[in-house]
């Protein structure tokens, strides 16, 4: 039981690793437009804080299903959290 929980966390582990640095490698393309010290705030904040990224992925996902626009559903979705991301943002200046 131990060696096959350990070689099952391993596997999981890795997929995690890959899929990290897959979405890392999106990530950085996307915001290939913008400075580098723009680009690093953005990266930094998006590492210390998945899950309030997570959070609005899928809140403008949600707003995407019932018909609205990926912009018109981004700009909602932001403007609701414009206070939380301008402080999470600050953080990394």
């Amino acid at each position: 039981m131990g060696l096959l929980s350990n070689i099952k966390n391993a596997v999981h582990g890795a997929a995690n690793s890959a899929k990290q640095g897959a979405t890392k490698m999106l990530l950085k393309k996307q915001l290939a437009s913008l400075p580098a010290n723009q680009q690093q705030i953005i990266m930094k904040a998006i590492e210390t804080h998945p899950e309030f990224f997570e959070k609005i992925t899928k809140e403008i996902e949600t707003l995407k299903s019932q018909g609205q626009n990926e912009f018109l559903a981004s700009i909602t979705v932001m403007k609701k959290y414009q206070g939380e991301l301008q402080k999470i943002l600050s953080q990394g200046l």
